[in-house]
């Protein structure tokens, strides 16, 4: 969604803008990780987490077709990799990023029609490493079924490539939300969504387990988000640290931490922290670096400056 869609929300209703084509950023080097295992690294190693983070700091300038980007996950197979995407009105793709913001590959999910992707996450799946590409953007509530499209992260990333993709069809049991953060645990596989409301209570959502593709399930309403400034209830982002041990919940303009000590879905219940966020337009995205120590945060735009914050130094 565009600045726009904040005061089309208010009013009441919303729709997907059509998205005229850019060149494509040129792809860079020679492919990354060629060679690279189908299996992920077991996670961090060392510390992970901050006890204080530093200031945000830019560290490149997002271009090309990806002129809304709505949703960062970092790589586990790929050092320095985040991957991305394009808010409604456009193809289903995924951008693979460095962290300097230039293109590595573009990413087709074949055979998939994309209504409204709003976020991404990386996670456990039966591959090893899975890219989840969230389709759960309902401005209007009108949307009866959701999808998550799972697929394995590629083993070797440059140019154009295609990939087939697990549809993971869901539905709510009390109706239509609009969704624009999902969070997937690192370790588990645990996969929540996160409503995103005007005004009202922030519900939580879990999918059952064992995901099941291509069967429509009904997520389990966990409870109600707490401890969010009620003038930015808007949670347009998510995200899971690689060592499952905090969350990160963005608004528009603000960034909270939760502490994970058990499941996702139960983090959310407790009272999070206030932590760094960059003046963002209109910020839609935010993932935990590889090591944990740090975050990184973008928003729709083009041009839009990809942000990273790490530890704070004592």
């Amino acid at each position: 969604m565009r600045r726009a869609l904040l005061a089309v929300a208010l009013a009441g209703c919303a729709g997907p803008q059509p998205k005229k084509p850019a060149p494509l950023v040129d792809a860079g080097p020679p492919e990354i990780g060629a060679s690279a295992s189908a299996t992920p690294d077991a996670g961090p190693k060392g510390p992970c987490g901050c006890d204080d983070y530093g200031k945000p700091e830019v560290l490149g300038k997002i271009g090309g077709e990806l002129d809304e980007a709505s949703g960062l996950a970092t790589s586990r197979l790929h050092p320095g990799i985040v991957y991305t995407h394009n808010d409604s009105g456009d193809t289903a793709r995924v951008f693979a990023l460095r962290e300097d913001a230039t293109q590595v590959a573009e990413i087709a999910l074949v055979g998939v029609k994309a209504r409204d992707f709003e976020d991404i996450a990386v996670g456990p799946c039966p591959e090893g490493s899975c890219v989840y590409v969230a389709d759960i953007g309902d401005n209007n509530k009108v949307r009866k079924s959701l999808v998550v499209h799972r697929f394995a992260e590629p083993k070797a990333l440059a140019g154009k490539l295609a990939v087939n993709a697990d549809p993971l069809r869901f539905k709510y049991p009390d109706g239509p939300h609009n969704a624009e953060a999902l969070l997937v645990h690192p370790k588990t596989g645990e996969l929540v969504v996160v409503t995103k409301v005007v005004i009202g209570a922030i519900g939580i959502y879990r999918f059952p387990t064992p995901l099941a593709p291509n069967v429509e399930v009904t997520l389990e309403h966990v409870g109600e988000v707490v401890g969010i400034d009620p003038l930015s209830q808007l949670v347009t982002a998510g995200a899971v640290s690689p060592c499952g041990d905090r969350l990160l919940l963005r608004t528009y303009g603000r960034l909270y931490e939760f502490t994970v000590t058990g499941s996702v879905a139960a983090a959310l219940l407790g009272k999070p922290r206030e932590v760094p966020a960059p003046d963002e337009a209109q910020g839609e995205a935010v993932t935990y670096r590889a090591n944990g120590q740090g975050y990184l945060t973008t928003s729709e735009g083009l041009g839009a400056p990809l942000y990273g914050t790490r530890c704070a130094t004592p």
